[in-house]
């Protein structure tokens, strides 16, 4: 699998960015605890101006792609609510985008300790980094509790398939590499995950049907001399195996 570099806002940051859990809200748990319609304490207790100071970072982020400025706006709003576990997570995401890997790490265990291990962005986001830099032991747990916290979570699906695969276990890496596929089919870095999971497993056939359709959401991309070699790999691979079947005497 390609491996993501620190710096630029890539596209596993975008997904971190963008994931529809990153909003100030209560972990899951507390927040089915509260009737419908009802605001929680926690919710309440923040003040206007750190939500407005969140809220800016968000749009520095992402819109505007100024991690420095996200990162004043995050430090207030954390100032005037240290227990603001989403902002801890912003400012994680931040640091990711500059190239901050220890920063990066310490404000995201602090996201993870303030919300009691019930917030499943700063585990995706850790798992992200570790997975990135070749961690793949220490990215498979956290990406496994972000799958158990939100089973919904295709992104958490992706990067513990891709933590999975980096251990060589594409049979436990299967489901969750699907999962992306069905849930974003449009997705390239899911197509090719799944290609290379089924191609470890030696499927060819299906690792060539979705590394095609990698090839065709990316016709542009700097892999693409490569991956069009692979392809054309796995298609002898394919046919070999086919070459073998045909000539295995019957039962």
């Amino acid at each position: 699998m390609p491996v993501r570099s620190f710096g630029a806002l890539g596209a596993g940051v975008c997904i971190l960015l963008c994931a529809p859990v990153v909003c100030a809200q209560a972990p899951r748990e507390a927040a089915e605890a509260e009737p419908r319609g009802r605001i929680s304490v926690r919710e309440l207790s923040i003040p206007e101006s750190a939500r407005k100071n969140y809220a800016r970072s968000r749009e520095e982020l992402i819109e505007k792609q100024q991690p420095e400025c996200a990162i004043g706006h995050l430090r207030k709003a954390i100032d005037e609510f240290p227990d603001y576990y989403e902002a801890w997570y912003l400012l994680g995401v931040a640091h990711i985008t500059l190239g901050q890997p220890e920063q990066a790490e310490a404000a995201l265990r602090k996201s993870v300790s303030l919300s009691a291990e019930r917030f499943p962005q700063p585990f995706i986001a850790l798992a992200t980094m570790f997975a990135d830099r070749g961690r793949f032991a220490e990215a498979e747990p956290l990406a496994a509790q972000a799958v158990e916290l939100d089973d919904s979570a295709w992104y958490a699906h992706y990067e513990l398939a891709r933590a999975r695969l980096g251990l060589n276990r594409p049979d436990e890496a299967l489901a969750s590499a699907r999962l992306v596929v069905r849930e974003q089919p449009d997705y390239a870095r899911g197509r090719l995950l799944l290609a290379m999971t089924h191609a470890r497993r030696r499927e060819f056939g299906e690792a060539q049907v979705h590394l095609d359709t990698y090839l065709r959401l990316e016709p542009e991309g700097p892999a693409r001399a490569r991956m069009l070699a692979l392809r054309d790999e796995m298609a002898r691979a394919a046919a070999a195996v086919q070459a073998t079947i045909a000539a295995s005497p019957p039962d």
